[in-house]
């Protein structure tokens, strides 16, 4: 998937390309846990959906 030291770097469209999936993958990756987050706590704890995203995404509001 990645060059080693012996041939050349990629052009820069397509590491951008590189990159971009990456980050796709990790944003994808990141929602799926928040979700499964927000599923636990619904379940377990009967909270609302922002209760439970809030709590999932450590977010707090005083």
């Amino acid at each position: 998937m990645y060059e080693n030291r012996y041939i050349r770097p990629i052009s820069f469209v397509k590491f951008l390309l590189r990159i971009l999936a990456h980050s796709g993958i990790s944003i994808i990756l990141l929602g799926l846990s928040l979700l499964i987050g927000m599923i636990g706590f619904m379940y377990t704890e009967d909270m609302t959906i922002l209760d439970a995203f809030l709590n999932s995404s450590a977010l707090r509001i005083f």
